[in-house]
């Protein structure tokens, strides 16, 4: 403290009143510490001041609990207005790339003004990537892709989780070093990793088995890549796969397994997010993970990230990213009448019959007097009175089965709703990348074919 804060505490105790504050001192080891005090005269019996008696209290770990506690209330406070703006500059972004997606599409390419819409869709990406940063800061997302080298991402994962491997499992590793580099995130990938490793170590419980890891490099010509069908566009990819020959699961189960909140573990061993977050992370990397399992026998997990060629800058995918073309009535829903304009024309353009509607009651209501009559309904999250999750549970009860597809940049949000009550409901997250949701799209409608 200052000379002025002293002086006036001697100035009070001096006139025989009462002092009560807060004094911050120095310890013997020159720590500073906070404390409480009172501060009494003691007066004679004839009233005059013959000393003071002082009472103190610690109170330097409260103060500490309380600027955490304020920092806290800030910072939740900050990231809910990241996360509010990042949710509106989703939506402005949404359209811009949109339409500049139009514009490459009608004019020749190599030209000046293709060039020119390039640099659009550069900066475009470049404040797609600041969303995801803000979006991180409030916890609502999580994601920083680069080129990734998967050799050293497979070793790590495999180290994380050589303390729950048991002796009487045998490792097998087999890792092909040619294997080209992903565009990707090298930490969800290791979650992927670790996730199945550990689920194929459970798997196997304590029954004598193995645990076989590999990493190669394949060229997917079709849909069909051995006994798997794989929905990919053809091209270069990376395939990572983790087998164990361990409990297996049954077809009713296997069809289940991405579901969220889905567990076939024991009570208090699992949340049932796990594989769900598996499935997430490999969509967005625009892979592809197929499964086989035969109860007894094991389960084989194979997952397909398309390969980075070209420089990091560029992030050129080595598979064809044309926008697909797309058949189908579309019922389109969101509450933001640019990106809902323009989607009706991008959607158009891949194929589709589109009708929108700009919330979810009025969605609704379309939807009832002919429920039969869309293939697909595709709806943002967030819209008032009713949301899009709200949406999509009352069209399925008029029509169990109808390919859903629900898009959001708020995934907590998303997932505290419990996506796995509405069954196969598909998640794509904002900003929109319209050739991933026109696969997506087509993708739903073909399983329900």
């Amino acid at each position: 403290h200052d000379d002025e804060f002293y002086q006036t505490l001697l100035a009070t105790i001096s006139t025989g009143s009462k002092w009560k504050g807060y004094i911050t001192s120095y310890k013997k080891d020159d720590n500073l510490f906070d404390v409480e005090a009172t501060i009494y005269p003691i007066r004679d019996d004839s009233g005059g001041m013959v000393g003071y008696v002082a009472i103190s209290r610690d109170i330097t770990q409260e103060r500490a609990i309380e600027k955490q506690l304020r920092q806290t209330q800030k910072m939740n406070a900050i990231g809910e207005l990241a996360g509010g703006v990042s949710h509106d500059f989703n939506n402005i972004l949404t359209a811009i790339l949109g339409y500049v997606a139009l514009c490459m599409n009608s004019v020749e390419e190599g030209g000046k003004v293709h060039d020119y819409l390039k640099e659009i869709v550069k900066a475009g990406d470049r404040a797609a990537k600041l969303v995801r940063q803000i979006l991180t800061f409030s916890r609502q997302e999580e994601q920083d892709f680069q080129s990734v080298g998967l050799q050293p991402v497979i070793e790590d994962s495999l180290s994380m989780v050589k303390t729950t491997i048991k002796p009487h499992i045998k490792v097998e590793v087999d890792i092909d070093e040619q294997c080209g580099p992903i565009y990707g995130d090298a930490t969800q990938i290791q979650q992927v990793m670790v996730n199945l490793c550990t689920n194929a170590v459970h798997a196997l419980g304590k029954k004598k088995g193995s645990l076989d890891v590999s990493l190669k490099q394949v060229e997917l010509l079709g849909k069909k890549h051995g006994s798997q069908v794989i929905d990919l566009d053809p091209g270069f990819y990376a395939c990572i796969t983790v087998s164990d020959t361990g409990c297996g699961m049954a077809p009713e189960t296997l069809e289940r397994i991405f579901e969220p909140y889905y567990t076939t573990k024991e009570k208090g061993e699992g949340t049932g997010f796990g594989l769900s977050i598996v499935h997430g992370i490999v969509r967005k990397h625009r892979g592809y993970i197929a499964v086989e399992s035969e109860v007894g026998k094991g389960t084989t997990f194979n997952l397909y990230l398309p390969l980075l060629i070209g420089t990091d800058e560029e992030k050129k995918l080595a598979v064809d990213l044309s926008i697909p073309e797309g058949f189908g009535h579309i019922l389109f829903v969101d509450d933001d009448e640019a990106v809902l304009s323009m989607g009706r024309e991008i959607l158009e353009s891949f194929g589709y019959s589109v009708s929108t509607a700009t919330d979810g009651k009025d969605a609704l209501e379309l939807f009832q007097q002919d429920p039969d009559g869309f293939d697909a309904l595709v709806s943002d999250y967030s819209m008032p009175e009713m949301n899009g999750h709200a949406l999509i549970g009352e069209c399925l009860r008029l029509r169990p089965g109808l390919p859903a597809i629900l898009y959001s940049g708020y995934m907590e949000k998303v997932e505290g709703e419990k996506l796995s009550d509405l069954g196969h409901t598909a998640f794509v997250p904002k900003p929109l990348d319209w050739r991933e949701l026109s696969r997506t799209i087509q993708q739903e409608i073909n399983k329900q074919a």
